[in-house]
């Protein structure tokens, strides 16, 4: 979960590499869906996308792609945390690591392009560009995580 989950921890043993996090409530999928009209109220669409860009970019700062952004990947914690005003809300964490890819070197430079890479994530959430042709780095390697914030903003 981005950006710092409570509870959570990774390591890594001969064989792979692991993440285990504390549980969570509702996904923001399913919580629109119970919502008047199927909808968030502007509030909170406002303070949801702030939380939402926020992990998005603390992602990209430590040089990973999520490559699966869409709001089934995004829940609510279930402690009220101060937001940027000092005001206790529940608080939006992005989950579901599965597809991501590091797309920094260790010394922070943009790892090459593959030659051939198929497409990743769900293609609902991706951007036109991005499922039509091949992504090169740098132009192309953060827009697809950025795509789902402003779908979900109209929706």
């Amino acid at each position: 979960m981005v950006p710092g989950p409570p509870g959570a921890e990774d390591g890594a043993d001969t064989m792979q590499h692991y993440m285990v996090m504390s549980l969570h409530g509702e996904n923001l999928s399913e919580l629109r869906k119970r919502m008047p009209g199927h909808r968030f109220t502007p509030e909170t669409t406002a303070m949801l996308a702030r939380q939402m860009i926020s992990a998005i970019r603390y992602m990209h700062k430590i040089g990973y792609l999520h490559r699966d952004i869409k709001a089934s990947n995004f829940v609510m914690g279930t402690e009220q945390l101060p937001d940027h005003h000092g005001v206790p809300r529940a608080r939006c964490y992005l989950i579901d690591f599965g597809l991501a890819r590091r797309f920094l070197t260790s010394d922070g430079q943009i790892r090459p392009p593959r030659s051939s890479a198929g497409f990743r994530g769900t293609a609902r959430y991706a951007s036109r560009t991005f499922i039509l042709f091949t992504p090169r780095l740098p132009r192309g390697a953060l827009a697809p995580d950025l795509t789902l914030p402003r779908f979900f903003v109209m929706q």
